[in-house]
């Protein structure tokens, strides 16, 4: 077992073993209490560039498959758990360290998540980092840029526009800031064709669809100034929208030009 540390920018120094990739990261530390679903999380594109931290002890047990995903790869930049178990499900394509070995993604385990989490919770969010060497480690936090000046949304968006099911059917049309697989497989479902236009095309969803979902996604909302155009051009043409209440937030319809309230499906 390879020493490893996770390393915050208060200077509090967590020890633990390597697991997944030997790559160092630097992200924003945040956590899930979340018992079920760490496939889900890891996937969950609203995570990109942060180190997720689980409070479950047992991270690993049933391993992963891809039916389990929210996107195509791990989002997460590293994550941070107590116990590495090795999976036992039938459904398992690979362990966890197999998994963040194939997508190069450091994790570190024996952390007591749950006092970390504590101190998470009382001081609030705080860059770290995942690194082999303690010095490193503060070197790579001040030199890192901060996470809330990253536009994040820019790399999780797609480079052109995702169809999904068959042209006959109503469309929606998601504004994609970092959309969850979950989202469309639930529209499909409910007899919807769907397409993911690239946050930067939102136009095309307003032009070419019958309405439109605004996503969820990474970063900070006060970087998506354009969307609040998404906003007014909905409210205005009373087009029939969802806009999904968690990352980035309500701040781009907040933003939007006499904002009255949100027309629902």
């Amino acid at each position: 077992m390879r020493r490893r540390y996770l390393v915050l920018q208060d200077g509090s120094v967590y020890r633990g073993y390597a697991f997944g990739a030997d790559n160092e990261v630097v992200g924003e530390v945040v956590f899930t209490t979340a018992n079920v679903g760490y496939p889900e999380s890891l996937t969950d594109p609203s995570y990109r560039g942060q180190i997720l931290v689980f409070t479950s002890p047992l991270i690993g047990n049933y391993g992963t498959s891809p039916d389990q995903w929210e996107s195509d790869s791990i989002q997460v930049s590293g994550a941070v758990i107590f116990d590495l178990t090795m999976p036992s499900h039938y459904t398992s394509i690979m362990s966890l360290d197999e998994w963040f070995r194939k997508d190069g993604v450091p994790g570190i385990y024996r952390v007591d998540t749950r006092a970390l989490t504590v101190k998470l919770r009382e001081v609030g969010v705080m860059m770290g980092v995942i690194a082999d060497d303690v010095d490193r480690a503060m070197r790579m936090l001040r030199d890192a840029p901060k996470y809330d000046d990253i536009d994040f949304t820019r790399l999780v968006t797609p480079s052109s526009p995702i169809y999904y099911g068959d042209d006959d059917k109503p469309c929606i049309g998601i504004v994609d800031c970092g959309v969850k697989m979950s989202i469309v497989r639930n529209l499909l479902s409910r007899g919807f064709r769907v397409v993911r236009y690239p946050c930067h095309m939102w136009r095309k969803a307003l032009d070419n669809c019958d309405g439109v979902l605004l996503s969820n996604g990474p970063g900070n909302p006060n970087l998506l100034t354009y969307l609040s155009d998404v906003a007014t051009e909905v409210i205005r043409d009373r087009i029939p929208t969802r806009h999904m209440p968690r990352a980035p937030g309500n701040s781009p319809w907040d933003r939007g030009k006499d904002l009255q309230d949100e027309v629902w499906t």
